[in-house]
């Protein structure tokens, strides 16, 4: 996470998916301010150079797993229910 933090932490991540189209950026912040209006006030001096950033996050196009890495299993017992994720 420190090299996460050093390229300009959550922010980049971010501007990345929402370049992808992966994320609304007209949703509404704790801010008032649309996300897309929020990433725009980020610094362009601190967003990293793609070659910077490739090194610490990985391309949406070159993932680790292609099936992602979060699994949520459900289980039912009687009236209960138990998530695991892993």
């Amino acid at each position: 996470m420190f090299d996460l933090d050093k390229i300009g932490g959550v922010p980049v991540i971010l501007n990345s998916l929402l370049e992808k189209g992966l994320i609304d950026g007209d949703v509404i912040t704790v801010t008032g301010n649309s996300m897309r209006k929020n990433l725009e006030s980020v610094k362009p001096d601190i967003m990293p150079t793609n070659d910077i950033k490739s090194k610490i996050i990985r391309p949406v196009d070159d993932p680790f797993n292609k099936e992602g890495t979060l699994k949520i299993r459900t289980y039912n017992f009687g009236h209960h229910t138990m998530n695991c994720y892993y």
